[in-house]
C-alpha cells in the first residue's frame, strides 16, 4: 500500500495524503511501529509529505506509531473524524 501511495504522490505531485484505517486492524509488535518509518524511507515516503490517517479509534498503538513518525521529522497525524483529518490536510 505504502508503495502505491509514493508512486501516485510522484504522478500527480501531491504530498497531502488521506489514509483511511477505519477498518484495518494492525498485527505489528512495537518493534515494527518503531521500524515502520526506516522503511516507508527506503519505500519512498518523503518528509515533505503531509499525512492524516483516520482510525476508528485511536489506541496505545497508533498513538505510539504517530509519536514514532514525528519524532523522525514526518508531518503526520492520526484522527477518529475524518472531516478533522480533511481539515488539517488543508491547513498551510
Amino acid at each position: 500500500m505504502v508503495r502505491a501511495i509514493v508512486e501516485a504522490a510522484g504522478k500527480y505531485q501531491c504530498n497531502h495524503h488521506l489514509i483511511d484505517h477505519r477498518e484495518t486492524t494492525f498485527a505489528f509488535s512495537l518493534m515494527d511501529f518503531y521500524e515502520r518509518p526506516t522503511i516507508n524511507e527506503k519505500i519512498g515516503v518523503l518528509h515533505q509529505f503531509k499525512t492524516a490517517m483516520v482510525f476508528s479509534q485511536l489506541t496505545e498503538d497508533t498513538k505510539f506509531m504517530e509519536n514514532v513518525f514525528r519524532n523522525r521529522g514526518y508531518n503526520l497525524l492520526h484522527f477518529t473524524d475524518i472531516d478533522e483529518a480533511k481539515a488539517w490536510l488543508k491547513q498551510d
